[in-house]
């Protein structure tokens, strides 16, 4: 038995190095550069929600955008050498991470010798949950797996996401990076699970980690998740009273026992492995390496950057309130409902009869005591009436 096990662990062992060599030659071979894109598991293609547009652009160049200007492509002058039909359709957005909805570029599978613009405004709703450095933009190949740019132009003034390419597919807004809820409201001693969504690659350090998710990649179709969870460096901070614990893939608030003042909490996340991008001359050293951007006279230039890490911090704000008391009742043909927020506060209970519903208003002087008033009207009749 233990010359079978001394045999039979060696060959293990050789296989799965021999998988995980594999791995790591196949994706350093075949793929794309991580250094400029992350890819994403498969999913079906969108289907139509709006109208086509078309437009016909030649050598003078020109622009083709969405009748509420959230999607622009833009055509330099001189890029093409002939007439092209240009259009854009608004699909459903099947990314993980996709922001709004995703666009149709067409001519399909077009591709061009000199890069195209295209350009996706984002909005405030947009920026639930994350912020302008961490918005990306992706496009669907034609086996449906998704292609997370990491360079990208970004214009905070004109809320815009920019990027040259030189072929169409379905392109989608997406987040890198966000948090949810972005607010909630809890009462004393209750929870709220939070989650942190990661939507860009896992800043693994250990050298066998990397070959474990290389190996992995390559039997998952070499996608990375789109789905809530944290990294080991990842960093959250609670500012206000409570407590905050980890509960894989969620971390969870539990509001103190009584309310505070300010009854306010806010948990902050803080990713140091988030890194931005930062412009800086190019040199002979870097080649095609960066992104194309227009100058002020239009003509396409090289630029390049750096990736320093982010500043930037997401937060969920909290709100805490006293326990609640649901109220219900029923007194002959009327029936009674509400929700009590403070028995040390006045409150309200609506009464419901055949007739008319109507509210009864209580102000209490203890926990046990108070004063009660109604009224109500119905066709030619009023009624009200106190007591305690």
């Amino acid at each position: 038995m233990s010359t079978s096990l001394k045999i039979i662990i060696p060959l293990v062992v050789l296989t799965i190095g021999a998988l995980v060599t594999g791995a790591l030659g196949y994706i350093l071979f075949s793929r794309k550069s991580g250094d400029t894109e992350v890819v994403f598991a498969r999913t079906e293609v969108g289907t139509p929600v709006g109208d086509k547009i078309t437009k016909e652009i030649g050598l003078a160049g020109g622009t083709l955008a969405t009748t509420d200007g959230r999607f622009t492509l833009t055509v330099p002058k001189d890029a093409l050498t002939d007439i092209v039909a240009f259009s854009i359709q608004p699909v459903t957005n099947k990314f993980a991470g996709g922001l709004g909805i995703s666009y149709q570029l067409g001519p399909a599978e077009k591709t061009f010798i000199n890069p195209l613009e295209i350009s996706v405004r984002y909005d405030d709703h947009d920026l639930e949950g994350t912020f302008p450095e961490a918005l990306s933009l992706a496009y669907q190949d034609d086996k449906g797996a998704w292609h997370m740019q990491k360079e990208v132009d970004l214009d905070k003034d004109k809320k815009t996401i920019t990027i040259a390419t030189t072929h169409f597919s379905i392109w989608s807004l997406d987040f890198t990076l966000k948090v949810s809820p972005l607010k909630a409201t809890v009462r004393v001693g209750e929870k709220v699970s939070l989650s942190l969504t990661h939507c860009d690659e896992n800043p693994i350090s250990s050298a066998v980690d990397k070959l474990i998710d290389l190996s992995d990649r390559l039997i998952n179709g070499e996608s990375h998740p789109c789905k809530p969870g944290w990294w080991p460096n990842d960093r959250w901070q609670l500012v206000g009273k409570g407590e905050i614990a980890a509960a894989r893939p969620m971390i969870v608030y539990t509001a103190p026992g009584k309310k505070p003042s300010p009854n306010i909490a806010t948990v902050v996340f803080y990713d140091p492995d988030f890194m931005v991008r930062v412009e800086r001359p190019c040199t002979k050293s870097d080649n095609n390496i960066g992104l194309y951007k227009k100058n002020s006279t239009g003509i396409w230039i090289h630029k390049c950057y750096d990736r320093v890490p982010s500043p930037q911090s997401l937060k969920s704000v909290i709100t805490i309130l006293d326990r609640g008391y649901k109220a219900t009742g029923q007194d002959g043909p009327t029936s009674y409902s509400g929700v009590v927020c403070s028995l040390e506060k006045p409150f309200t209970i609506t009464a419901n009869n055949t007739l008319v519903p109507y509210p009864l208003k209580f102000v209490p002087s203890s926990g046990t005591a108070g004063t009660l008033s109604y009224s109500a009207t119905w066709k030619v009749l009023t009624m009200a009436g106190s007591g305690t």
